[in-house]
């Protein structure tokens, strides 16, 4: 038989079946020699691979053992070149040098870890997996694809330079203990340990190799004499290799070697500790968006940290479609319709995922929010949909392959929810059945109204989604979620009307109700008006005229209100005391907001009375009636200076409140309560109570009262000594009651900010707002917000030194009707006038008609301001002693209650230099946050001229 010539191979495959059968090595034999699979080595000789001209130096020439034999080499590196396309010219001299080293040592063999990124981003943890690998040896990091296990792994392993051993398992490659064993045979000898030398060479034919336990055995004894960090990427690949996680539980049993697994899968390992690696930090990810200049506005920034779970494979990904196509915001709504994202999505976390837990999947998608997948709901919506299947085997895989963090909240990427539920887009039938399951548990079992309505409209069931928010209307507006329902009803207008007009009626009630509860609240009446024209039924048509004067005096329309009001209750049947009762406390208050006082009281009073004609099982609507005509009993109290009673019923309508669940009316409660303690100079306590408010505004969501309640802080804030923050609550306050057309109350606190201005010493722009306050009220405006806003411009006149305007602004004050009859601004307009006279007709006069004036007990603003004027009196009449007496009383009484206000004032009275006048005494004790007011000769000049 004629010699077999290299000439006659015509291909690299034929060639190296020829060697390998040469060397007498088996296709298993060459793929442990060289790190391959099996069945890579059988697609190289049958031509079904490229071979890599780098890889047949380094590897098939010495397994081949034909470092001898240079012209195999020059003709398997031919025929290699020509598979591939490529010329071999220039190449012999690099293939001589590579087999001369290779003859010498086999270390380029080793696996390096892996380059670092351009950009790297230090990570708190980082140094959390170094603390952890030094106090616990032998750690496993786990994680999603992406989330950076072996960039940290590859950070840490550079600290330790040569003493790190890194092998990344493939699926192709480096999966078998023989090759585990080779390259850590290799990693020893690198230091030294020729004692491994053995675990290097293959066994000829008929020879006994070395047992799994002695080969074993010799990794173990040198690694004890050296220090080493051994790093294994990929460690997901050995759940089904028994046989190699023997070696790492050895290796970590019996050695001091510090070993760090990172893996996609959770799986246990005996002798490792376990840590789950996500996303970058917020601040983390906001540098790394950053770094590369995205042109991204703050909120869609956040959008994309949120959305990719700070994962920075995502992100990078995302990164680089952004740097091509800019700061598109439709890209970054659909960033899974991208091709990139939608792969990397698929083939590193979704790729082959069983049946059972794609179904799964398929659920917490459509759910797209947490779900305790151990309560049966969830696996009965799952299995009416898409029938029975192994559930906790569906549950452990997704655990175990980190795309759900907690069975018992389990909840998935974004990015791979968003992939999932597209997918189902071609599957309508399955998708609108699993939301109609959800929609049906989260309605029954109230576990979300909101979510239930979503789904049902997810569904295709627009009467559901209605029928959901009308029955859980109070618990939604209770749990402050009244925005989010008007925010569904507003969209399902249209197909109410079109292909459901018999629920208009119905839809425009609901969303009238729960507009009244947000800052929309101005938009209610128009709902209430066109239900009302589609009302036929007297009843009906009262409910809902009750509902509009609501939605009225919420914007300042008390008369119009009051007209309407009084009209229904005449043409209402007798008998519908409840309706009676309800229309009855609606007056009431349009009543009061006219300032019409009396009549509001016998309004509120008539109203309780009803309630006594109802059936005494009757008890949420009686405890309802009461609760909100005793609110408006409660403030005519006030107003009239009764503010010990309005205290007591305050607490009274508090308690029926809790009788009839009106979780949106205590709070406001509170809020009127917490004025009253302030008004009686209890600071303390209307803090407390104004915690008590916020606890309840916030959980409901009510704007409205929120704005109201910062009112009130801000004036306690002035009295504590902080005028600057007083002043900044107060525009925070104007900016919501604009929002929500509370007019009222932005004319309240405009006012209020006018006389912060006052005590800081800006007296102008203090006048100013206060002019235009009025420009704006006219004559016909709210009487008792005109006298408020009246007394703060004659104050601004009167420090001025224009005393001629200010006393026409207080005669403007006393031709009002409503200045007699209520206590605080007729007070308030006698303590003026007091003011007025001392500096314009002296001492005496003054104290004649001061000793008129009784001052509300307690230690309030008023009474403290009660007791500045007289001593300023005092003062002006010459008494110096008995002046100082009472300025350092006053001292005491604000300190000890808190009053920063009045004791700055009267700690400054007492230090005035002896030539201080009075005039500049008045300008202090109405500016004790102003600079230094001794020397400021304005209102003196004015008066002396």
């Amino acid at each position: 038989m004629p010699a077999v010539t290299l000439e006659s191979f015509s291909t690299f495959g034929a060639l190296l079946h020829f060697l390998r059968r040469r060397a007498r090595l088996t296709q298993r034999d060459l793929a442990i020699a060289t790190g391959y699979s099996e069945a890579h080595i059988s697609r190289l000789e049958n031509d079904q691979r490229l071979p890599d001209l780098t890889t047949l130096v380094a590897l098939m020439v010495p397994a081949l053992d034909l470092s001898d034999d240079p012209a195999s080499v020059a003709r398997l590196l031919e025929l290699a070149a020509a598979a591939r396309g490529e010329s071999l010219v220039g190449t012999s001299v690099t293939v001589t040098k590579k087999i001369e080293q290779q003859q010498h040592s086999e270390l380029g063999l080793l696996d390096l870890p892996p380059p670092l990124p351009p950009f790297l981003i230090e990570r708190q943890a980082t140094n959390h997996v170094q603390q952890r690998l030094a106090n616990e040896r032998c750690l496993c990091i786990n994680g999603l694809a992406g989330v950076g296990k072996t960039v940290i792994a590859s950070q840490i392993a550079q600290s330790w330079g040569e003493r790190c051993f890194w092998l990344s398992f493939t699926p192709t490659l480096s999966l078998s203990s023989e090759i585990l064993i080779r390259q850590l045979a290799l990693f020893l000898l690198s230091h030294g340990d020729d004692q491994v030398e053995p675990l290097l060479h293959l066994p000829r034919d008929g020879e006994a190799g070395l047992s799994f336990e002695r080969q074993l055995g010799l990794l173990i004894n040198g690694l004890q004499h050296i220090p080493a960090l051994l790093c294994f990427d990929n460690a997901q690949l050995l759940i089904d290799q028994p046989q190699l996680r023997l070696m790492l539980e050895q290796l970590a049993q019996k050695t001091t070697s510090q070993i760090l697994l990172l893996s996609r899968e959770q799986f246990n390992l005996q002798g490792f500790s376990y840590w789950s690696l996500h996303g970058l930090e917020l601040i983390e990810a906001q540098r790394l968006l950053k770094h590369y200049g995205t042109q991204l506005s703050p909120t869609h920034s956040q959008q994309l940290i949120e959305r990719t779970q700070a994962n920075p494979a995502l992100l990078r990904l995302t990164i680089g479609l952004l740097g091509d196509r800019g700061a598109d915001e439709a890209l970054m709504q659909h960033l899974i319709d991208e091709p990139h994202i939608a792969s990397f999505v698929l083939d590193q976390m979704l790729g082959q995922l069983p049946s059972s837990s794609e179904r799964l999947l398929a659920l917490l998608a459509v759910a797209a929010q947490p779900l305790n997948l151990h309560a049966e709901w969830p696996m009965e919506c799952s299995f009416a949909v898409d029938g029975p299947y192994q559930w906790q085997q569906a549950m452990s895989e997704l655990t175990r392959r980190q795309l759900i963090d907690a069975p018992s909240h389990a909840y998935v990427l974004p990015l791979v929810q968003e992939y999932i539920y597209a997918q189902l887009r071609s599957q309508p039938s399955r998708r609108k059945a699993l939301h109609q399951q959800l929609a049906r548990v989260f309605e029954d079992q109230r576990i979300d109204p909101i979510r239930a309505a979503q789904h049902y409209l997810a569904a295709g069931d627009v009467p559901a989604a209605l029928n959901s928010l009308q029955q859980q209307l109070d618990p939604l507006m209770n749990q402050g979620l009244s925005s989010a329902a008007a925010a569904i009803l507003q969209s399902i207008r249209p197909t109410i009307e079109q292909q459901h007009p018999e629920l208009l009626f119905a839809w425009l009630q609901s969303y009238g109700e729960f507009l009244m509860a947000t800052s929309q609240a101005s938009e209610a009446e128009a709902m209430y008006r066109e239900a009302l024209a589609l009302a036929w039924q007297p009843n009906q048509r009262a409910h809902l005229v009750w509902r509009l004067t609501g939605a009225m005096l919420h914007r300042n329309q008390a008369t119009a209100a009051q007209s309407l009001l009084e009209q229904t209750i005449a043409t209402l049947d007798s008998r519908e005391v409840r309706l009676h009762g309800l229309l009855q406390m609606a007056l009431s208050k349009a009543i009061l907001m006219q300032s019409q006082f009396a009549l509001a009281r016998q309004a509120a009073e008539q109203a309780i009375a009803l309630t006594s004609q109802l059936d005494p099982e009757a008890i949420m609507t009686i405890a309802e009636i009461r609760a909100r005509a005793g609110g408006t009993l409660a403030i005519v109290q006030q107003y009239t200076g009764e503010v010990d009673a309005s205290i007591q019923t305050w607490l009274d309508v508090i308690a029926q409140t809790r009788i009839a669940r009106l979780e949106r009316v205590r709070p406001r409660a509170f809020v009127n309560l917490a004025n009253l303690y302030y008004t009686k100079g209890d600071l303390n306590r209307a803090e407390a109570t104004i915690n008590d408010a916020v606890t309840g505004l916030r959980r409901i969501g009510d704007v409205y009262a929120q704005a109201r309640m910062q009112h009130t802080q801000a004036i306690i804030q002035m009295m504590r000594g902080q005028p600057q923050a007083a002043l900044q609550t107060l525009e925070q306050a104007c900016a919501i009651k604009q929002q929500i057309d509370d007019q009222q109350g932005w004319y309240n606190s405009r006012n209020q900010i006018a006389m912060t201005l006052l005590a800081l010493g800006q007296t102008e722009q203090a006048e100013a707002i206060a002019q235009n306050l009025l420009h704006m009220l006219g004559e016909g405006g709210e009487p008792f917000f005109r006298g408020v806003i009246l007394d703060t411009l004659a104050i601004g006149q009167l420090l001025r030194g224009d005393l001629r305007a200010a006393r026409q602004s207080l005669d403007r004050i006393a031709a009002m009707p409503i200045a007699q009859s209520n206590n605080l601004l007729r007070m308030a307009w006698e303590r003026r006038s007091v003011l007025l006279m001392l500096l314009t007709e002296g001492a005496e006069h003054a104290r004649t008609v001061f000793s008129h004036s009784l001052p509300l007990a307690g230690n309030g603003e008023i009474a403290l301001d009660h007791a500045c004027l007289d001593a300023l009196i005092t003062q002006a009449a010459g008494d110096e002693l008995a002046a100082q007496r009472q300025w350092q009383q006053l001292a005491q009484r604000a300190a000890s209650n808190g009053y920063e206000y009045y004791r700055i004032v009267a700690e400054a009275q007492l230090q005035a230099p002896s030539h201080v006048s009075l005039q500049q005494r008045v300008l202090q004790m109405h500016q004790p946050f102003a600079p230094n007011c001794w020397y400021q000769p304005a209102l003196a000049q004015a008066v002396n001229d």
